[in-house]
């Protein structure tokens, strides 16, 4: 069973219970507690008159008997030969089967007079229903001597016809009362179920909405209960997966990227290596065979070493390459931004002046930066590095550094926009025969543009008016840390 058509059946189900239970208690416990309360009415009264009749002699008996019996029980005194009787009510006559109604009056004299025929026929009337008095009547007996120290017997009759009246009466009125709450408890166990079971209802469509992963699915929330907080828990929770679905997805396009990098990297980098390696064989082979010019083993064994270290510097470099993996791996650091520079342009200085180009520095204004050291210094290495190999005799290189902002620039032929678009990829090099001479492999670049992206550090290569400018805004606060 769904969870509607359980929930009315069991409300509907614990309800009639619950009304059968209530009549049951009705039925059988209002004639206990009437039959206590009588039975506490006949102590009272049989104490009442009792305390009055000892307190005086000038008190007369019929007059209390009278303030006590009317309307609440049937009183029968006897002080010697003096017998006083008083009370009105139906008696039902068992041995007959015929209902009499005895009306008593306060009837004192000998029980030898005329009035004892009034008397006896009460008594006759009692006495008949002795064997069914425990139900139909509450009967208390009371002997005591009177304030003339006569002894006196008093008996107190309570009827219990009323309760037995309003059994009769439950027992007639209980299938139309079992009925109407029937038909008023299916009428509330239809509404609370269904108002217990619509948000569920709503709560589990849409978590099989959100099992299909559609974006909009959210629970509505109408009450600050457990359902309202459940539904608040699941769109909360839903948020969460949304969320994370979208990270794996981006970490996935990024692993892939990444591994589609490498793989390109690598088959950049083989064709790079294939091409000095082959030269290098070739010229070994002419010698070893004395093929034409290459036969002068002593020019040619010095050019070979040559290229072999190229190769190895370029191996090195590819090596280098291939271990960045786009993740921040060094800390951040606190450094004085003119000392790391003149420490990385001490070297350059001393190549630019070999080929006759001017090397200007200027680090006054530097400032304290926050980097991450080594990656930082292995960027501005080859960009400076760049700048020198790529700068003509008696240009100029010169190196800037203001409030953490670091500008090189060198005087060239400014680079084509076609060719910005491509510069920072692995072994892309604008003028190959150019770059083959003078050493560079097309990786320089590449390395400074992931170790700056990977501390998501900005930078530029843009061209200006003499040539080619590349900036670097180092931070100056320490942003990094988390």
């Amino acid at each position: 069973m769904k969870l509607f058509p359980k929930t009315f059946c069991y409300t509907l189900m614990l309800m009639i219970i619950i009304t059968l239970i209530g009549h049951g208690l009705m039925y059988f416990l209002i004639p206990a507690f009437y039959t206590n309360q009588k039975e506490s009415l006949a102590e009272s009264i049989g104490e009442e008159i009792i305390q009055q009749l000892q307190q005086s002699s000038e008190l007369s008996e019929d007059k209390v008997l009278e303030r006590y019996a009317k309307n609440k029980a049937f009183v029968n005194l006897t002080c010697g030969d003096k017998q006083y009787v008083y009370g009105s009510f139906y008696i039902e006559d068992a041995l007959n089967g015929n209902g009499k109604d005895y009306s008593f009056q306060a009837s004192p004299g000998d029980q030898a007079n005329d009035a004892q025929s009034n008397v006896t026929g009460a008594e006759q009337g009692i006495d008949g229903l002795a064997p069914y008095l425990t139900a139909q009547f509450v009967k208390r007996e009371f002997s005591f001597q009177n304030a003339d120290n006569e002894d006196c017997t008093l008996l107190i009759l309570v009827t219990l016809q009323p309760v037995n009246e309003t059994k009769g009466i439950v027992l007639e009125i209980l299938p139309i009362n079992l009925l109407i709450c029937f038909i008023i408890s299916a009428i509330v166990a239809f509404l609370y179920s269904r108002r217990l079971s619509t948000p569920i209802k709503k709560i589990s469509e849409t978590t099989e909405q959100m099992r299909l992963l559609k974006r909009n699915a959210v629970c509505e929330i109408r009450t600050k209960d457990e359902i309202g907080q459940l539904s608040q828990n699941i769109n909360a929770l839903y948020k969460e997966l949304l969320t994370s679905i979208d990270h794996l997805h981006a970490e996935i396009a990024h692993v892939s990227e990444v591994e589609q990098s490498k793989i390109d990297f690598m088959r950049a980098a083989s064709h790079e290596l294939k091409t000095p390696v082959s030269a290098v064989c070739t010229m070994l082979d002419s010698m070893i065979l004395g093929v034409g010019k290459f036969e002068d083993t002593d020019t040619y064994l010095p050019v070979c070493k040559e290229k072999m270290l190229q190769l190895s510097s370029m191996i090195q470099e590819v090596l280098d390459a291939s271990k960045l993996t786009g993740q921040p791996e060094e800390p951040i650091k606190k450094v004085q931004l003119s000392e790391l520079l003149h420490e990385v342009c001490n070297s350059y200085r001393l190549i630019a002046d070999s080929k006759g180009i001017v090397f200007y520095i200027e680090t006054e204004k530097a400032g304290v930066v926050h980097i991450p050291v080594k990656a930082v210094k292995r960027a501005i290495s080859n960009v400076i590095s760049n700048a020198v190999n790529y700068t003509n005799s008696g240009g100029k290189v010169s190196v800037i550094c203001s409030e953490g902002t670091i500008i090189v620039e060198n005087e060239c032929v400014p680079i084509s926009e076609k060719d910005l678009n491509h510069l920072f990829e692995a072994f892309y090099r604008p003028d190959y025969s150019r770059s083959r001479e003078t050493g560079g492999n097309g990786l320089g670049l590449y390395i400074t543009h992931k170790l700056l992206d990977t501390y998501k550090i900005p930078y530029s290569f843009m061209p200006y008016e003499h040539g080619m400018r590349f900036t670097i805004n180092c931070p100056t606060n320490n942003r990094f840390v988390k």
